[in-house]
């Protein structure tokens, strides 16, 4: 599905739960969007696995999580204009990344109205990682940690970037 889709195609993505070793392209201008939060998940099987939005994609009203022990974030932004919004994020290590040092400085990413709970517990867990930008928005995300003993090293972590945007 994701491999035929066009510039500016939306893939709307009904209730139920997708499970997946790795969704790394998704075309530029190609939207993601699920049912709501609670109403579609999709659940990466492998501990590497993730989401890479190509430019000016969307991609909102998914719960994301894993069956197995993760060891990166769950959706990579490595493109311009890529929106993340209403998401969850659960069983995870990092939930979402932007840039990559030396590689990658994407412009205008927005994160929005996303949560994140029941992190992987332990040395590098984070919520958001604005590792490498250009004028991010980050706005009215929710991060918690376990009820109880050691709790995620981060919720943001923000390194280089030129710009950036964070409220509530």
């Amino acid at each position: 599905i994701v491999n035929a889709s066009a510039l500016g195609d939306p893939i709307q993505l009904g209730r139920g739960t997708l499970k997946v070793t790795d969704l790394s392209s998704l075309p530029d201008g190609v939207s993601l969007i699920g049912d709501n939060e609670y109403g579609t998940t999709i659940i990466f099987t492998t501990a590497a696995g993730y989401l890479a939005p190509g430019a000016a994609s969307t991609v909102a009203n998914i719960k994301f999580s894993a069956n197995v022990a993760r060891t990166g974030a769950m959706i990579k932004i490595r493109a311009n204009d890529v929106t993340v919004d209403q998401c969850s994020f659960d069983s995870y290590f990092g939930g979402i990344e932007v840039g990559l040092f030396g590689t990658s400085l994407p412009s205008n990413p927005t994160l929005t109205n996303n949560t994140f709970r029941d992190p992987l517990v332990g040395a590098g867990t984070y919520a958001i990682w604005l590792r490498n930008f250009s004028n991010a928005k980050v706005e009215n995300n929710l991060g918690t940690g376990a009820d109880t003993g050691q709790q995620p090293d981060a919720g943001d972590r923000v390194h280089n970037g030129d710009t950036l945007t964070l409220a509530d």
